[in-house]
């Protein structure tokens, strides 16, 4: 090879020398990206995980949980906390799965604060009017914020139990 062709040669790779770092580092920074976003992408799918006092209480009961929350499914029955009709009360509609109004439930709403616990109640829940499937809590002195509302209705042997994020207005 002649002095001339190595010297060619040698110029060459020391031009590309910086194209491949510079790729390099955007390989870096897009694998660095990727990385991240999925690890935000689990952590905003999951749902949160409020703090229980009774952890392992909790965790003994889940089959209860989980058995309430198949026998909901079965009843086809489904439901949606409406705007409040006034201030300070919880509105929950419950409809079968034809859209009509399931009438005739008797049960109750556990308002949870993740943010003070003093502030945890049950509240009974109310047809109003009746034959709707609207049901009311008076819910007074409502903290505005978040709350999670966990509704649970029966009608003889029929229950529905339905967790919901709540916004008090």
């Amino acid at each position: 090879m002649t002095p001339a062709r190595a010297a060619a040669r040698a110029a060459a790779r020391a031009n590309r020398a910086p194209d491949v770092l510079l790729l390099s580092l955007i390989g870096i920074f897009a694998l660095f990206l990727a990385v991240n976003g999925v690890m935000l992408w689990v952590t905003l799918s999951a749902p949160p995980q409020l703090v229980s006092k009774s952890y392992y209480d909790d965790a003994a009961r889940y089959d209860q949980v989980m058995d309430a929350a198949r026998a909901s499914q079965k009843t086809g029955w489904s439901a949606a906390v409406l705007a409040s009709p006034g201030p300070g009360t919880v509105a929950l509609r419950v409809v079968d799965a034809q859209g009509r109004p399931v009438s005739g439930l008797a049960g109750s709403v556990k308002a949870y604060r993740p943010s003070d616990a003093s502030l945890d109640r049950v509240l009974p829940l109310r047809e109003q009017p009746a034959g709707t499937g609207l049901y009311v809590a008076e819910f007074a002195g409502a903290r505005h914020g978040h709350w999670e509302l966990t509704f649970d209705l029966k009608r003889a042997t029929s229950r529905l139990v339905v967790t919901m994020p709540w916004t008090a207005p």
